[in-house]
């Protein structure tokens, strides 16, 4: 083993032992409760009919429930990201042929350090693909196939990287064409194969989320007009890098850094704009996943931190693709001065890519520290007090579905909620519009040992019985929430819903 693949492995050790010592710290949040709880309660079938409400691929979920059939409790979902995330950064220290300094700023960015790895969602998924394409495609009409399946699996993984997916597409439609009569005819039918599976995975990603603008409770509330859909394109680029970038930060840090990150992007382009495939590919990629998080959707920090690693796929998918500037009949000066300084963009790319990287730096360290050293939020106290005061059959009771971040901590318990009249649980997205039936819910407080409201006020008019209260603000992702659990009798249910007293 010679000295660089030490290096690299004594890289990935340390990379591994810090995430897993984040991850056996980290407290699990409700859309990593919730995608565990719909691949647990659900059959294949069952997991594909609630895209629509999530507005997701189902290949997160397959994957989860693959793990809980093989008998895995809740507590496993950290080390499933975690074996993903040291999986992605193996490839990336050990496959991708790229600078050390640019492996380091993929490793230590806030995707691969945090967002994307200790938080387990289908984001560290998006990560490995990305790494593993970056690989493959230099080698892709050697391995049609191969690279077939892992554009299928990432057209899978999450809406926002249908751009990505359909540019590479397209470029393969080009070779496929191109090189058909060159071909042997071995060649030719594996071509076909990997096109055929790419197509597929498109198709596969389209089926389960069909409609999912009437469903998903999000896009089924927001305005789509002509004003509001470019609005939310054009304020998309600053925030997704800004999410990336500045979150939990300071703001005056998370403004320079946002706008340094910004002006790097830009730069990025007139670099990339020497490599055809590249800057085509990147254009296509950022329009339309803006659309996707802006226009349609909105940004995370999950989605900030996936945009400024693509952006590095993308730099590294092609670079063995340059393209070349056409000579002018009459060379300027200034024309001259361009070519010379984009004559080293495969010098400079790389460097500017890692300085895109290194700005997020600071916010994954934040945001580690921040979970390694206290709660997200009181819900996880109060979730613990239930599981050891509250018998499993007593009734839990919300206001409206605004305590999901305490299911949670709670993933097998379920809490009716008052405004919808219903229960709330991940299978079940359906909204009523009927009023509440105070006859129902007497009947259903008389089916249960105990009732329990739960509420984020801590103080009450009604004469009820307050079991726990938790004030505290932690400075994290849900600051300014409390959790306040109340022993309550039907009767008081019914006439704090009727003075709307809540």
């Amino acid at each position: 083993m010679n000295k660089r693949k030490i290096i690299d492995a004594a890289a990935l050790a340390a990379y591994s032992a810090f995430l897993l010592i984040v991850v056996l710290n980290h407290e699990y949040w409700f859309d990593e409760a919730q995608a565990w709880v719909l691949a647990r309660d659900n059959d294949l079938g069952g997991i594909i009919a609630m895209m629509k409400y999530e507005g997701h691929p189902p290949l997160w979920h397959f994957i989860l429930k693959i793990i809980i059939s093989l008998g895995c409790s809740y507590t496993a979902l950290g080390l499933v990201s975690w074996g993903i995330s040291t999986l992605a950064a193996a490839v990336v220290l050990f496959a991708l042929p790229i600078k050390p300094y640019f492996k380091a700023a993929i490793l230590l960015s806030s995707g691969m350090l945090y967002i994307n790895s200790a938080i387990s969602r289908v984001y560290c998924l998006i990560n490995l693909l990305l790494a593993l394409i970056a690989w493959i495609y230099p080698h892709r009409k050697r391995l049609p196939v191969l690279f077939g399946v892992l554009v299928a699996l990432l057209a899978n993984t999450h809406i926002s990287m249908c751009g990505l997916v359909g540019i590479i597409g397209i470029f393969m439609l080009i070779d496929y064409f191109k090189d058909f009569k060159g071909n042997s005819k071995k060649q030719n039918v594996l071509n076909t194969a990997g096109l055929a599976i790419a197509g597929i995975g498109v198709v596969v990603l389209i089926i389960p989320i069909w409609n999912s603008f009437g469903t998903n409770s999000f896009a089924a509330e927001r305005e789509y007009t002509v004003r509001d859909v470019l609005a939310g394109f054009a304020s998309a680029l600053s925030e997704n890098i800004s999410c990336a970038v500045s979150g939990n930060l300071p703001t005056v840090v998370g403004v320079l850094l946002s706008v340094a990150a910004q002006a790097l992007f830009f730069v990025s382009l007139f670099f990339l704009w020497k490599n055809k495939r590249a800057f085509i590919a990147e254009i296509v990629f950022a329009a339309v996943y803006f659309v996707i998080n802006g226009a349609i959707w909105y940004t995370t920090e999950c989605r900030g931190a996936v945009f400024i690693l693509a952006m590095a796929a993308i730099a590294i998918m092609f670079r063995k693709e340059q393209g070349s500037l056409k000579e002018n009949k009459s060379p300027s000066a200034l024309l001259d001065k361009v070519r010379s300084i984009l004559a080293e963009a495969d010098r400079i790319l790389p460097a500017l890519c890692s300085c895109f990287l290194t700005l997020s730096i600071p916010s994954g360290v934040k945001y580690a520290i921040d979970d390694l050293r206290g709660e997200f939020a009181p819900h996880k106290a109060a979730a613990e007090f239930i599981r050891e005061n509250i018998p499993e059959d007593a009734l839990l009771v919300s206001r409206t579905d605004d305590r999901v971040v305490l299911t949670a901590y709670l993933p097998g318990r379920e809490i009716y909620a008052l405004e919808y009249n219903r229960f709330y649980t991940y299978c079940s997205h359906e909204v009523y519009d009927e009023p509440l039936d105070e006859e129902k819910l007497l009947r259903l407080c008389e089916e249960h040992s105990e009732v329990y409201y739960i509420s984020n006020i801590l103080h009450y008019s009604s004469k009820t019985e307050a079991v726990y209260e938790n004030s505290n603000s932690i400075p994290f992702v849900f600051s300014s929430e409390k959790v306040g659990i109340y022993r309550v009798t039907g009767e008081e249910l019914v006439g704090m819903t009727a003075k709307n007293d809540w």
